[in-house]
Parts: structure tokens; C-alpha cells; sequence
């Protein structure tokens, strides 16, 4: 969670979830599904950057295979993703899943 004072700006997460009872970018029982919320006054000031880095260090430090999610069409968070290493997933490209896989 990124907070300015004690005050919540944006959160993220990463949820493994089961077949049974997917969410929208759900890939494989082995893939987390991400989630990144921030408030919208502080979008555009490198807090979401800043919360999907240190989930990606955590995903590598646990050795997390991938990590996927789902944004919605004409979503600015989509150049977020992008530029962290996040691609669409083929066939699903509709549906905004994307993958992301540690180097």
C-alpha cells in the first residue's frame, strides 16, 4: 500500500485464484491474478510504478512464474503495464489479460 501520511493513495495486490471461481484476467491456478488501485489525484505521479515494481520484487524473491491481470479497453493503466514487462496474452487480447513473467 502506498500511503502519504495516513492517508491510502493506491494498493496492489496479487491473488492466486482457483479455476471454480476466476477473475477477469484469471490464466492458470499456478499465475496470481494482479490487482492496482490508486486514488485518482495521485495517478500520473509514479505511485502505481512504484507499487507494481516492488510487487514484481516480490513475486521474483518467491519465484512466482507469472503474474496476470486484466485491464479494461482505453484504460491509461495499460502504458503502466507495458513499459513494466507485462504483454498481452494471445487470444485474449479482448478481454485485456495480460502476462507478466520474470526475467
Amino acid at each position: 500500500m502506498a500511503q502519504i501520511g495516513t492517508e491510502a493513495v493506491g494498493v496492489v495486490r496479487a491473488q492466486y485464484l482457483p479455476p471454480d471461481d476466476p477473475g477477469y484476467g484469471f490464466l492458470a491456478e499456478d499465475a496470481p491474478e494482479a490487482s492496482l488501485w490508486v486514488r485518482g489525484d495521485w495517478r500520473g505521479r509514479g505511485r502505481g510504478t512504484a507499487l507494481l515494481r516492488r510487487m514484481q520484487d516480490e513475486a521474483r524473491a518467491r519465484r512466482v512464474p507469472r503474474i496476470s491481470l486484466s485491464v479494461e479497453a482505453g484504460n491509461d493503466a495499460k502504458r503502466l503495464y507495458l513499459a513494466e514487462g507485462f504483454v498481452d496474452v494471445p487470444g485474449r487480447e479482448s478481454d485485456g489479460v495480460m502476462v507478466w513473467t520474470p526475467q
